[in-house]
């Protein structure tokens, strides 16, 4: 039985969500944005359209999809994890072959209303799966090696395909150089007056 499945009965369902949500952090996003807001107000001079407004109507469209999602029960988006994770996959394929150019690199897809990114849905669906797959593995598994091996691979997978080959020989090169180099403060020291000449 998952940690989802044990606790099921001690989450909260319908309106109930909105007592239990986390009331200082939403608040603080409500103040980042009210401050933003009175700077794009003042940079333009006092003229409330030509940039506050867009941005108000995009943070309250933004602040209802946030209270949708929050809504819906979470073992629903458990169960769309992996959906959701292969949709992503699949997308990150497809703007190789047939993705837009913007801002000097390839990485949209341009749907005629909108050009999606699909690295931005990559970043959420790997949360998901994630959070998934160490809802389903027991507790005493979640730190053996082997165990380790699946939530490595979908990162890998997870990292925009072109970039996954980069980082795992960055990953053996800093094995390769000896990981105690990296962990270690006095080696970073080390390198930090190596590199003033100290």
């Amino acid at each position: 039985m998952s940690y989802l499945e044990s606790n099921i009965k001690t989450v909260p369902f319908g309106f109930r969500k909105i007592l239990a949500l986390n009331w200082p952090i939403l608040f603080l996003i409500f103040t980042i944005s009210g401050i933003g807001f009175v700077m794009l107000y003042s940079v333009s001079g006092g003229n409330l359209d030509r940039w506050a407004r867009p941005q108000m109507e995009r943070f309250f469209v933004g602040m209802i999809c946030l209270f949708i999602v929050a809504m819906v029960p979470i073992w629903f988006w458990r169960n769309m994890s992996f959906l959701a994770y292969a949709l992503a996959v699949f997308l990150l394929i497809a703007v190789e072959f047939t993705g837009a150019t913007g801002m000097g690199a390839q990485r949209w897809i341009d749907l005629g209303v909108i050009r999606l990114q699909p690295s931005e849905l990559m970043k959420i669906a790997l949360v998901m799966i994630l959070a998934a797959y160490y809802d389903w593995l027991p507790i005493d598994r979640t730190s053996r090696p082997l165990w380790i091996l699946p939530p490595v691979a979908l990162i890998l997978v997870a990292s925009s395909l072109g970039l996954a080959p980069t980082r795992f020989r960055n990953i053996i090169a800093s094995f390769n150089r000896g990981w105690s180099n990296h962990v270690s403060s006095w080696s970073a020291l080390g390198l930090f007056r190596k590199h003033l000449g100290l």
